[in-house]
């Protein structure tokens, strides 16, 4: 089954981003089918309307693949534009096919819920966006990136703050691994490099 897939996204009104034209960027060996469209959603470019499909089974699980490339790329987008933005509407529609009784069959499913995201402007920058996405990057890495969005859209700047810290937390994790002794080694480590030995 083939499910179409529209997405508006609307932005902060103090910072936005938009996109002049249509720009449509294919992904080969991924669920999608056919090119991904970013275009205007309207004549005051105010937001993008981004439409693609997906190759599924059934609803539900069109439904999550399209709704996890959406956020997926929301992350990678954030990251490299740090500009936040708001997916105002989510729409999954099946698109037609021919039934037994030669009656086309139609499924539809709307989520109405805000995502956050980044948008950037380029075709180039859409393409290399979708080249990570379909890269396997550990979900501590999407953790941090989620934080760092989370605070990027963040107007309360205390809330900022523990946002962009929890992400750091995220991070070090990534990095240092769980265990509480390789923090303290690491942090003995650096210490040792700047005269501070005493009791660490």
């Amino acid at each position: 089954m083939i499910f179409k897939v529209e997405v508006n996204l609307k932005f902060r009104e103090d910072s936005y981003l938009y996109v002049e034209d249509e720009v449509a960027i294919s992904i080969e060996g991924t669920f999608i089918s056919g090119p991904v469209r970013l275009q205007p959603l309207d004549p005051t470019k105010s937001g993008i309307k981004v439409s693609f499909n997906v190759k599924s089974e059934n609803l539900e699980e069109a439904k999550r693949m399209a709704k996890e490339f959406i956020e997926k790329m929301a992350l990678i987008l954030c990251c490299k534009t740090n500009v936040g933005v708001k997916i105002e509407d989510f729409n999954l529609i099946e698109l037609p096919r021919a039934s037994a009784t030669g009656l086309e069959v139609l499924e539809t499913f709307t989520i109405k819920e805000k995502v956050s995201i980044g948008l950037g402007l380029s075709k180039v920058s859409f393409e290399e966006i979708f080249k990570i996405i379909k890269n396997n990057i550990l979900q501590l890495e999407w953790r941090f990136l989620d934080w760092y969005n989370r605070a990027i859209l963040e107007r309360d700047p205390v809330n900022r703050f523990l946002m962009l810290w929890t992400a750091v937390e995220v991070w070090k994790t990534h990095v240092l691994g769980r265990s509480e002794s390789k923090h303290r080694e690491k942090m003995r480590e650096i210490f040792k490099k700047y005269g501070f030995e005493e009791n660490l």
